[in-house]
């Protein structure tokens, strides 16, 4: 097979998984700039103005402190922007 071909039935599989809900990285945080977050994520917030990273955390993490979220070299987030979601939690970063 091809290198592109390859790489090309990788992204559609992500895509795939992306679209259905999974995180791509299964117990993993993942952060994506806002505007690149995937679409299930995205579907689950309710306010998109001025926002700058979403981030999953899946549930072996939600009762952790989690202090580079926090961080005003990462920006900083509202704590009442949190979405509870099918293995975990998602976390919207706002500019501050």
């Amino acid at each position: 097979m091809k290198l592109s071909a390859l790489l090309r039935t990788t992204a559609d599989a992500l895509d795939k998984a992306s679209a259905a809900g999974a995180p791509l990285h299964a117990g993993a945080i993942e952060v994506w700039p806002f505007r690149d977050a995937p679409a299930w994520a995205l579907a689950m917030v309710d306010d998109h103005d001025d926002a700058d990273w979403l981030v999953f955390v899946p549930d072996k993490y939600c009762d952790e402190y989690i202090g580079w979220m926090e961080s005003p070299s990462f920006c900083s987030y509202h704590p009442n922007k949190q979405y509870e979601v099918a293995g975990g939690k998602i976390v919207v970063g706002h500019h501050a």
